[in-house]
């Protein structure tokens, strides 16, 4: 699989550095360490030794010997050799992230987590950056503090729920064993077992309304599997859909992650969690996307359809 520019760019950056603290280390080797082909990595050394400082005279470009002896040998490194600092902006994004994990319900060792936040604040080059993001600042995840607090203090015990779904606009009352928390895309996400559906589920923190712990006496409390699902989303079986749509809904590729099938027309493979969801998106599309595959969600959509002009109608 051929690299991003990207993905060469952050190995070349490490490359130097590594090489220079590993002096005569074989291409074999420094090519194994880097989990990429020996060509990759002579591609690499020839890359390097094109890029310098401005001027870009050969006394400002970077030097390696790597063709003699099939030993690689850093002779001047430049500037590489020096500690990498963030820039405002990177401190500020991993400040933020650091924030929204202290604020993860059970997270273990949060007085490192604030250690750590310390640390990046003193190091930030700008004293404006640095002054915009107070000690005390909290990042807004819309999560009730109230249930914040309880899901805080029920550690490993069972807690009932208010859970308004995302699928179905159901609210619903559920007893749910928490066995650890997720972020993803800045949402927090309780991976659970729920005894109301006798099945591991996913729980989206903000549209749990509200939480208080539970009597442990009439549930029979379980003990997680060892093997726990790989992410957020494991454990909802997954569906495959496939869609027609047109340009104007072309941004369902970048923001879900769809495969591209076909160009004319264009169609995508999306993989969803809950039909009712898709269908939901596909009536929120206004036309912009069709159905093709299964034809059991097809049907679903023109169900809805129906149903919906009908109440206009009836209005």
């Amino acid at each position: 699989m051929s690299d991003t520019a990207a993905q060469r760019l952050s190995r070349v950056l490490a490359l130097i550095p590594w090489l220079a603290a590993h002096d005569g280390v074989t291409i074999a080797e420094a090519a194994q360490h880097f989990g990429i082909s020996d060509k990759q990595l002579e591609d690499d050394l020839w890359l390097a030794i094109m890029c310098g400082i401005p001027g870009y005279m050969p006394d400002q470009l970077i030097d390696i010997d790597f063709w003699d002896d099939g030993r690689i040998r850093v002779i001047e490194p430049l500037t590489l050799t020096r500690p990498m600092r963030l820039s405002s902006e990177e401190a500020i994004t991993l400040l933020i992230s650091l924030r929204l994990m202290a604020q993860v319900p059970g997270i273990a060792h949060p007085d490192a987590i604030f250690s750590v936040m310390a640390k990046i604040e003193q190091s930030m080059d700008s004293q404006r950056a640095r002054s915009s993001l107070a000690s005390d600042a909290l990042i807004d995840t819309q999560v009730d503090e109230a249930v914040l607090s309880v899901l805080d203090e029920a550690g490993g015990a069972p807690v009932e729920i208010t859970y308004a779904s995302g699928t179905d606009d159901a609210v619903s009352e559920r007893v749910i064993e928490i066995e650890r928390t997720l972020s993803v895309d800045g949402l927090i996400y309780l991976d659970a077992y729920c005894h109301s559906a006798q099945a591991r589920r996913t729980f989206r923190l903000d549209r749990v309304l509200t939480a208080q712990i539970a009597d442990q006496d009439p549930w029979n409390v379980r003990e997680f599997a060892t093997d726990a699902p790989a992410g957020p989303w494991s454990s909802v079986p997954e569906l495959d859909v496939v869609l027609e749509i047109t340009p104007e809904a072309r941004w369902l590729v970048d923001v879900y992650g769809a495969e591209v099938l076909a160009h004319d027309p264009y169609r995508i493979r999306l993989v969803a969690h809950s039909p009712a969801w898709v269908v939901r998106l596909v009536m929120s599309l206004g036309g912009a996307a069709t159905v093709v595959e299964p034809a059991s969600l097809r049907l679903a959509v023109l169900e809805t359809a129906r149903a919906a002009r009908q109440a206009y109608q009836q209005a």
